[in-house]
């Protein structure tokens, strides 16, 4: 018998196990339906077929001759439910006689390559519109690039700690002072990665046979699965987000099910999990679920909150965050990737310190890449004047405290970017000179100041730089 009928009947004599004298007609009756109509849609007329063969198969055994009435109620009972489990089987069942259900998204999370194409096969790094303006955290040097930097209290922070915008704070402009060795640019050219995200997606149609009784989706032509969710639906269980068409997966509480009236007390100093019991829970969640790691680095505490609690005169004022994010810094042969702020890019967990269980995971995506080379900037006085400027973000104030902060010496790694052209958003890593920031900034966690080296991403970025005006405060 075929497996998919078996699963049928069995959850229909779960439904009401009074069937299960009547097993041995249930398989002829699911299978004459299914050789009859092979695209079967489940609509009234089905309906009322599948009702009228089950009533006259159960009528006509010698067993219900004295108990007709009974099981006509039985059969009324059940029908919703095989209905309910031939909706979810017979599509399934049908596409897997040509297709293995393992092969459907043909997404590849395990792998790492990268092609080489021809010089400049991006086209224009430029994109075709101008970049946004820098967000609030950007603005006031929560993120490491503005020059308002501000002490984070329990008045001034709303739910999401990452909104908070009200005073008290202090206004800080910062001139940065090159005190590294001397560095060339090794070379005019340098390979700029983009990357593939999923490009066998485009093949597979998987809503072939699904006609639902609701509508019928075989009628829209080429449609394709763009992505998907699953729920957990347990305690602690997860929200799975598998975008295919980006190549990337995200996971999330399944709040219901997580969080109850005494989870959103104020958290307090002592709830907060050493970086080593981060970490071994952050490794434990990537061993259970089995996420590969093989192109991370070892992972890391985000802990700059920790940084400005230090040095708050009145700690009880300041806000502590629930949990804390844990970075496996993604490492491209050998180079480490960062945003143009400094902070480093990676695959993302955060723990909460009450559950000390992994609530979120983002930037699980595949890492595949093709590569171009592009024109490098190579003036080694032009790029330093542009890093002790505070680099390519810095908007100064015309009025606060001037605080001198050291750089040192700059290593070539890639900047994460993104290309808009043609309606088509593409993820790049650019060749980027990394300034380390030697000394601690007052009221700022700014490690790093980032200049991507490509010509044209520096000459788009100083051109928006120079329409900026000088930020005024009343």
């Amino acid at each position: 018998m075929n497996n998919k009928i078996e699963q049928i009947i069995e959850e229909l004599i779960k439904l009401d196990p009074e069937l299960k004298k009547y097993r041995e007609e249930l398989p002829e009756i699911v299978n004459s339906l299914i050789l009859l109509k092979p695209n079967l849609e489940i609509n009234d007329n089905f309906r009322a077929e599948l009702k009228n063969k089950l009533i006259e198969k159960m009528l006509s055994s010698p067993k219900n001759k004295n108990n007709n009435f009974n099981y006509m109620k039985k059969i009324n009972y059940a029908l919703g439910g095989i209905l309910m489990l031939l909706v979810l089987s017979l599509p399934l069942w049908f596409y897997q006689k040509g297709n293995d259900l393992n092969k459907l998204a043909q997404v590849d999370y395990q792998s790492f390559s990268i092609n080489k194409i021809g010089k400049q096969a991006f086209g224009s790094l430029e994109n075709d519109s101008t970049i946004n303006a820098p967000t609030v955290d950007q603005a006031v040097g929560l993120g490491g690039g503005g020059g308002m930097a501000m002490n984070a209290t329990k008045e001034s922070s709303a739910i999401d700690s990452s909104m908070r915008i009200m005073p008290p704070y202090e206004i800080y402009n910062y001139k940065y002072i090159y005190q590294g060795e001397s560095f060339e640019i090794p070379a005019e050219q340098m390979a700029v990665l983009k990357r593939e995200k999923n490009n066998n997606q485009s093949g597979i149609n998987l809503v072939k046979n699904l006609n639902l009784d609701l509508i019928n989706l075989e009628k829209f032509a080429n449609a394709k699965l763009q992505n998907f969710n699953l729920v957990e639906d347990k305690k602690f269980g997860y929200y799975i987000n598998v975008n295919l068409e980006e190549g990337a997966i995200s996971i999330n509480e399944n709040w219901n099910q997580w969080y109850g009236e005494n989870d959103f007390q104020e958290t307090k100093i002592e709830q907060v999990l050493s970086d080593q019991e981060l970490i071994n829970i952050a490794d434990r969640f990537i061993a259970d679920y089995k996420i590969n790691t093989s192109f991370y680095g070892p992972a890391e505490v985000q802990n700059d909150w920790q940084m400005l609690y230090e040095k708050a005169a009145d700690k009880s004022l300041m806000y502590i965050p629930p949990a804390a994010t844990i970075i496996y810094p993604l490492l491209i042969e050998g180079k480490q990737v960062y945003d143009d702020w400094g902070n480093k890019q990676g695959l993302h967990l955060n723990v909460n310190f009450n559950q000390k269980k992994v609530i979120n995971v983002w930037n699980i995506n595949t890492q595949n890449y093709q590569s171009s080379e592009y024109q490098m900037e190579t003036d080694v006085q032009k790029l330093l004047n542009i890093a002790e400027a505070g680099g390519l973000n810095y908007y100064p104030y015309s009025e606060g405290k001037t605080i001198e902060v050291a750089i040192g010496t700059p290593s070539i790694e890639y900047v994460r970017t993104w290309q808009y052209t043609n309606r088509e958003n593409n993820e790049l890593l650019v060749p980027a000179l990394v300034f380390p920031i030697l000394d601690q900034m007052e009221n700022n966690n700014k490690q790093r100041i980032v200049i991507p080296l490509a010509t044209e991403l520096l000459k788009q970025q100083q051109n928006i730089i120079e329409d900026q005006p000088i930020r005024i405060l009343k």
